[in-house]
């Protein structure tokens, strides 16, 4: 399955890039979620040159994931939750989701928008 909405962007491709799979020795933070990768977890991680910048990107497995099955089309780091946000109307990190009436914002224990009355199903 793949987001409709996923990266619809222009951006320019790296000028070059490695991508390994590495084991956590110390924590490291998510570049999508923001969620520690604790020592011993696997995670992604990415380094290369963009527009003239060097950068890397640490990416959990869970995110990872996340990214493999909905953003065939290419991503740009760091920008996950709030492509998945917008394109499957929730935050996959919170659980909040936007009412599909209103665009109200849903707390996790919501049942019903409390603005327009939706229940979400």
């Amino acid at each position: 399955m793949e987001c409709s909405c996923a990266c619809d962007v222009d951006y320019e491709a790296a000028s070059f890039f490695s991508e390994k799979w590495r084991k956590a020795r110390i924590a490291h933070t998510c570049c999508e979620c923001g969620e520690p990768i604790l020592p011993g977890t696997r995670y992604e991680d990415v380094v290369g040159l963009w527009d003239g910048t060097f950068d890397t990107f640490k990416t959990c497995n869970p995110c990872h994931s996340i990214r493999s099955a909905y953003c065939g089309r290419g991503w740009i780091f760091g920008e996950l939750r709030e492509v998945i946000g917008e394109c499957l109307g929730f935050d996959y990190v919170t659980g909040e989701m936007d009412c599909w009436e209103c665009s109200y914002t849903l707390a996790l224990e919501d049942q019903v928008c409390p603005k327009c009355g939706w229940e979400p199903k």
